[in-house]
């Protein structure tokens, strides 16, 4: 019987640390999408003021499609 506690112990100290670390996880995707859509949005922003750059518009979805994929992967790898 004591063995099972132990490990019910044990268990729930996994589970824990496993909450703070997702938490982290987290947080650190929600500022990477915050800076990155700053970034995006002043690229947008360049576009708009100076004309003659309409055509690196893609300059700005692509760091956005970057973005997503550093995202993707990071949520990837930290829910695994």
């Amino acid at each position: 019987m004591l063995t099972r506690h132990r490990h019910a112990d044990r268990l729930r100290a996994r589970f824990q640390g496993g909450i703070r670390m997702s938490t982290l996880a987290l947080l650190v995707i929600l500022l990477l999408v915050l800076v990155g859509l700053m970034v995006v949005g002043a690229l947008g922003y360049a576009v708009y003021r100076r004309p003659v750059l309409t055509q690196p518009l893609t300059v700005a979805l692509a760091a956005a499609a970057v973005l997503v994929a550093m995202v993707t992967t990071l949520a990837s790898v930290t829910s695994g």
